[in-house]
């Protein structure tokens, strides 16, 4: 039985090293502090879901990002039926604005809020689809200077898990997760 050398803690590779969880990570894993947990592949930690996006539910949030999409989406929808349908009377020195916004606040600040965040997720779902389709994560994005897996021999910015954006969607829409195992983890040298 050989000894691997090639381990973290052999080759001084400490950033690889969970003080706090006391496990190797993975490459682009990263240690939570609002979850108390390393996360593999992290992604971000989301306020919204109170809850890290990672290698394990980020099929799942593209989704709850397309379900947000669509509600919003339908209640624009009614929310504009409502508005359009209604029986204008108005005043020779009232606008149709002024004539909504007396009659009815609630339906014009609905519509008002509902394109807010339908506009906030549609920003957010944009960017997650660019993610995907790069094949990084947005804690890689946002800390690319920070990670050596993601420079190459002449410093510049390299990510070597982008197999191109076909491929990385594919992938992604098909396992649910961006695999990087074979391209982050060269192959070990056996030790007799």
């Amino acid at each position: 039985m050989g000894i691997d050398l090639s381990s973290s803690t052999f080759t001084g590779n400490w950033s690889q090293l969970c003080p706090t969880c006391k496990i190797v990570r993975p490459v682009r894993s990263k240690h939570c502090p609002i979850c108390k947990q390393c996360v593999e592949q992290f992604d971000h930690h989301c306020p919204w879901i109170s809850n890290c996006v990672g290698k394990r539910n980020k099929w799942d949030f593209l989704v709850f990002l397309c379900m947000g999409i669509a509600t919003t989406l339908l209640g624009a929808a009614v929310g504009f039926h409502r508005l359009w349908t209604e029986p204008i009377i108005l005043s020779s020195s009232e606008s149709w604005t002024h004539f909504m916004v007396t009659k009815h606040p609630g339906a014009v600040l609905f519509m008002f809020m509902d394109i807010f965040l339908l506009t906030g997720a549609l920003i957010l779902m944009v960017a997650q689809a660019v993610m995907i389709a790069r094949n990084l994560t947005t804690n890689e994005a946002a800390n690319q200077s920070r990670y050596t897996y993601l420079r190459g021999p002449d410093g510049r910015f390299r990510n070597p898990y982008n197999q191109g954006w076909q491929k990385n969607c594919v992938y992604f829409l098909v396992n649910g997760y961006n695999n990087d195992e074979e391209a982050a983890w060269p192959t070990l040298q056996q030790t007799v």
